[in-house]
């Protein structure tokens, strides 16, 4: 191993062999057998292996405190010098409205499920007003960004009572997300090496990736006199953030824009200053757009059949999640992380923005539209060679 100013140099077999052969033959005899067959050369190739193995092992401490290299609690420490922390996994947050007897109260803790059976609680009593209706706030059951359920999805009571004729979410629930993975935060870090959390255009994107549930940022500027092609209005600023809360995201964007600045669109929250006046935040959503794939694999035995799906799942998700809101799908991209998988020796692709459009063709995503995809949205099948 050499570390010098042409960086992290790694020990190979000959080099570590030579430098045993050397450390046994000082210690023992000039004179010592250091043939493969012999005990001191077996030896010495056992000590070499050695030798090169805390050598990687140095080196990935060495890489550690890099952005791009490090991971892990490594990863962790070096977002430290720039003021970030790794997002942990949150409950999604739901309003639950209801229809049901009059003057009836809804104890704090009540379960009410979607179709697929996931759970939301209640946070607070609610009585229903003397026409029978009521609304309060809810989370889920269990952590993670798959239960931002779509709105119109909770309907059901996990104990039913007839004092409680309908339950519904008429919003998408908000909030939820998993524990931060090394991939997605070692980009938020990058992106804060490249600009501090400010009132810059870089700034405010470092800044709204840092609100929990955020994955992806656009803001479009009109400093002119006129209304732009887009429709912005004259000095505004358009943000589109995709995930987090309405709240937390108005709350964000308040507190880093410059005082005076007008913001635009279709979404707002309301923002109260520290004097108790309340502003109102406006901000949109990115137009999610849908993609499908349908998979054949050719594989060896070396592909593991048993967990081999999900990983092809994850493999073309991986690049999906990678992209940016405006960012075309392109179809080369993905078999990289599909050759990548151990045992695949061929692979056939076909995408599409439907299951009755799928193609050997790239994506065409527009300027406001997120590619998105799901275990659901990936059809998978393989044989072996």
């Amino acid at each position: 191993m050499a570390l010098d100013e042409n960086g992290y140099s790694q020990l190979d077999l000959p080099t570590a062999l030579t430098q045993v052969r050397g450390d046994l033959q000082s210690n023992f005899s000039p004179n010592i057998d250091l043939s493969d067959g012999a005990f001191f050369g077996q030896m010495a190739r056992t000590l070499a292996q050695m030798l090169i193995e805390n050598d990687e092992k140095a080196e990935s401490v060495y890489d550690a405190g890099f952005i791009g290299f490090s991971d892990g609690v490594s990863l962790d420490r070096v977002a430290s010098n720039y003021g970030l922390v790794r997002k942990q996994a949150k409950a999604a947050e739901v309003t639950l409205s209801f229809i049901g007897a009059a003057n009836y109260v809804i104890t704090d803790g009540t379960v009410f499920m979607d179709s697929l059976g996931n759970e939301f609680y209640t946070l607070e009593p609610v009585q229903l007003d003397v026409n029978g209706a009521g609304k309060t706030t809810a989370v889920s059951n269990e952590l993670g960004d798959a239960f931002n359920v779509a709105a119109n999805s909770i309907q059901n009571a996990q104990l039913p009572v007839e004092e409680i004729e309908t339950v519904n979410n008429p919003a998408d629930a908000a909030g939820g997300q998993d524990m931060e993975a090394d991939y997605d935060f070692r980009k938020r870090v990058m992106q804060a090496a490249l600009a501090n959390d400010s009132a810059t255009h870089n700034g405010l994107i470092t800044a709204m990736l840092n609100v929990d549930g955020v994955t992806a940022v656009k803001i479009v500027e009109n400093d002119t006199m006129e209304a732009d092609a887009a429709g912005n209005p004259a000095k505004t600023i358009h943000f589109y953030v995709n995930g987090g809360t309405d709240e937390d995201v108005g709350t964000a964007i308040f507190n880093r824009i410059a005082a005076g600045v007008a913001t635009y669109g279709g979404k707002s929250s309301v923002v109260s200053d520290v004097a108790g006046n309340d502003h109102t935040v406006y901000f949109d959503r990115p137009v999610q757009l849908p993609v499908y794939a349908s998979v054949s694999v050719n594989a060896t035995s070396d592909f593991n059949q048993t967990d081999g799906i999900d990983d092809i799942k994850t493999a073309i998700e991986g690049y999906v999640e990678s992209l940016t809101m405006g960012e075309d799908v392109i179809y080369n991209q993905f078999f990289s992380n599909l050759y990548a998988l151990d045992g695949i020796v061929s692979v056939t692709l076909d995408i599409g923005t439907s299951v009755d459009t799928l193609g050997m063709n790239n994506l065409k995503v527009s300027d406001y539209q997120l590619p998105v995809i799901s275990d659901d949205n990936i059809e998978v099948t393989f044989n072996e060679s």
